[in-house]
């Protein structure tokens, strides 16, 4: 009643501006004030599993906001997967809270994720998804991120997490296999290591025997540093 500016404005030295020009904290429902976007002692962590990492309720409104909906948040958390997350959710007169995926951006992917379905860069690049990798083998454990989707689209889906075989088994091409168990687990000549496995993978193969039983080394054609064995014709050396 009596207000001199419209709903979406305020009066400032006189003049009707609109709320909000540089998307600041700020709301106008049309009595020639601007109001601060409201703030809540609300549990995030509680309320959304995750682990907040920096809290910022009602940072920024709407062009010409005329009410407190049209606040938003800034929160970021880390979910249980070591995914970083950027919320953007609009008050809803309790908190900075809902249910919408539309107000969620993953910006950094944790161990074994990677970003899929590129939103837009607001500092940050930020996705839609943080997708798990699928490409380590059995008996394996991822130990970072995979590649993101680029946002020309030149790569999608690249799932190639980088991953390393889990204790108590070595790497053979893209297999983790089962480490020698009666014992000891390397082969040594000089400076040349040599993994013994738990069962043969190569034939021939140089079969190692111990006290707790037998462990196999590989053996390939060639010549070269370390142990080398003369098989008929043929000379290989343990790999």
């Amino acid at each position: 009643m009596g207000a001199t500016c419209k709903s979406g404005q305020y009066l400032y030295n006189g003049t009707c501006t609109v709320c909000n020009s540089g998307a600041g904290p700020y709301y106008c429902p049309g009595d020639d004030t601007r109001h601060a976007c409201p703030t809540t002692d609300t549990d995030y962590d509680a309320l959304t599993g995750w682990t907040m990492t920096y809290r910022q309720e009602g940072t920024w409104a709407l062009l010409g906001a005329n009410t407190d909906r049209h606040c938003r948040s800034g929160n970021r958390f880390i979910d249980t997967y070591g995914n970083s997350i950027l919320t953007e959710f609009p008050f809803n007169g309790e908190n900075y809270w809902g249910t919408s995926g539309d107000y969620i951006y993953y910006y950094k992917a944790g161990p074994g994720m990677y970003l899929s379905e590129y939103r837009s860069t607001s500092g940050d690049k930020l996705y839609r998804y943080a997708k798990q990798c699928t490409n380590a083998p059995a008996h394996a454990h991822y130990t970072g991120p995979g590649t993101p989707d680029a946002p020309d689209g030149s790569v999608m889906d690249a799932n190639d997490c980088p991953w390393v075989c889990d204790d108590g088994y070595g790497r053979i091409g893209n297999v983790c296999h089962s480490l020698c168990t009666a014992g000891i687990t390397t082969i040594h000549a000089g400076d040349v290591v040599a993994t013994l496995w738990a069962t043969r993978h190569t034939t021939p193969a140089l079969v190692v025997r111990t006290a707790g039983g037998m462990c196999y080394a590989n053996l390939i054609i060639g010549t070269g540093a370390g142990i080398r064995v003369i098989v008929g014709d043929k000379t290989y050396r343990v790999e």
